[in-house]
């Protein structure tokens, strides 16, 4: 009798951990990842700009496309108000000065971004209208122009083409899509990638402003004033689109419960209008790069002001947070970036100091 007991409740409790597997396997990924761990990495600092008599004022860190490097090592930082890219050596040794203020076909006013393109490098305006293609030794090789387009934040390069997140002044601004593609001459070839609803165009250029990377793995990135991250293949086709607002993240949670949507529209008409299930306050992220792994690290500044990166798998399941310390102390963030297969940083240990610095982490 007991022997047939023992055996009954073997078989209850093997029934009970399938039932249980069953439904915590049909939970969401992130719901049973709600307590995310949290670890701290110390930099390691490369350069300080003022060693390079860089005024990071004059780079004005807005973006992740003020920053590249190219195969051989060096250096390249774009100075958006003073008109210019300058390239510096590994030893960080004054190489050239690309570009210079004017409005002629070679020059440049106000570059937003830029982009090392093989033997080449590519700068867009901040206007939007122009994107140009330098040696990288300075000399200008060519230019095109991008119709309607009033502003480009990102400028990638991947396999003879060209991506960035141009924003159209057109009547159909609100029917473009997230990110323009353009063949090695500028010919308009496709538009990939959902752009978020908003009633006007202001809003449309504020929070459809992105940083996102394209390689083999399809195009992977984010919005900077929206909490979503996106990946679609090089066909446009989406993988993933996910609102980090509904991931069950504290540090996100407490950063859009603080600000309202009336910080962002001006009447109540415009607030009514507007798609508030995708917009969720004011948000804002400093970059969104991908390893040779295809995992995601996403950088977003909490409440509290300190700069979080996010580390997703390339499936954009969470696995842990990430907080950059030089020295034991945070690191404020401009800018994160990939390249060659280094994860670069621009930023500041003291909070709006001048005194910025190009780490890897």
């Amino acid at each position: 009798m007991g022997g047939n007991m023992k055996i009954r409740l073997i078989i209850i409790y093997t029934i009970l951990s399938g039932f249980l597997y069953h439904c915590d396997s049909k939970l969401p990924t992130d719901s049973k990842r709600s307590n995310i761990e949290t670890r701290k990495i110390q930099v390691k600092e490369i350069l300080r700009l003022t060693d390079l008599a860089i005024n990071p004022n004059a780079m004005s860190f807005m973006h992740n496309g003020f920053f590249d490097v190219d195969a051989e090592g060096n250096y390249y930082f774009l100075e958006m108000m003073n008109h210019r890219i300058v390239k510096y050596n590994r030893k960080k040794e004054f190489v050239c000065q690309i570009g210079s203020i004017g409005q002629g076909e070679k020059d440049l006013y106000e570059p937003s971004a830029i982009c090392v393109d093989g033997d080449s490098i590519l700068v867009s305006y901040r206007q939007g209208k122009k994107i140009r293609r330098y040696s990288l030794t300075g000399e200008f090789i060519s230019s095109f122009d991008i119709v309607d387009c009033f502003q480009i934040n990102t400028l990638r390069a991947h396999a003879g083409k060209i991506y960035c997140d141009a924003r159209y002044s057109s009547d159909d601004w609100h029917k473009r899509n997230a990110i323009s593609v353009f063949d090695a001459g500028g010919k308009p070839l496709t538009e990939i990638g959902k752009s978020l609803k908003t009633p006007d165009s202001f809003t449309y250029e504020f929070f459809n402003t992105s940083y996102f990377q394209v390689g083999d793995n399809g195009i992977i990135g984010a919005f900077k004033s929206s909490p979503v991250i996106f990946k679609y293949d090089l066909d446009g086709h989406s993988i993933f689109y996910k609102n980090l607002g509904k991931m069950n993240i504290p540090e996100v949670d407490e950063r859009l419960k603080i600000v309202s949507e009336e910080d962002i529209y001006d009447t109540p008409e415009e607030r009514k209008s507007a798609d508030l299930s995708t917009i969720q306050g004011v948000y804002y992220s400093n970059g969104c790069i991908v390893d040779d792994n295809g995992h995601i690290h996403y950088d977003f500044i909490s409440f509290a002001g300190t700069h979080v990166l996010l580390h997703f798998d390339s499936g954009g399941n969470l696995l842990e947070k990430l907080v950059l310390e030089r020295e034991n102390r945070p690191v404020s963030i401009f800018g994160i970036y990939t390249r060659n297969s280094v994860r670069y940083g621009l930023g500041c240990v003291e909070a709006f100091s001048e005194d910025g610095m190009l780490f890897t982490f």
